[in-house]
């Protein structure tokens, strides 16, 4: 299993390159499964964003889909340029 700071490495980039930042990150969600550390998720996401400080809930789940997912992480952001839909939706 990566360590869950590599995983917010994974999930960042796409969004810088879609014209956000981190500081636009206004609110949080980590969704934990069974057997999740909630210290080392909740350590990843203070080191992650210690300087933005958005709003966080941090909830164990039943269960995550697909085999293997511990954790899940959502975020919400305002951002004030326009983005294309055409674009979020690219690998």
């Amino acid at each position: 299993m990566p360590r869950p700071s590599t995983v917010w490495i994974g999930w960042s980039r796409p969004y810088r390159n879609w014209g956000g930042a981190l500081s636009d990150i206004i609110r949080t969600r980590i969704y934990l499964a069974p057997g999740a550390s909630w210290q080392d998720a909740t350590r990843a996401h203070g080191e992650r964003f210690a300087q933005v400080l958005p709003a966080n809930t941090t909830l164990y789940v039943a269960a995550l889909i697909g085999s293997g997912f511990e954790v899940e992480v959502e975020a919400e952001a305002e951002v004030e340029a326009e983005v294309e839909a055409e674009a979020m939706v690219q690998p």
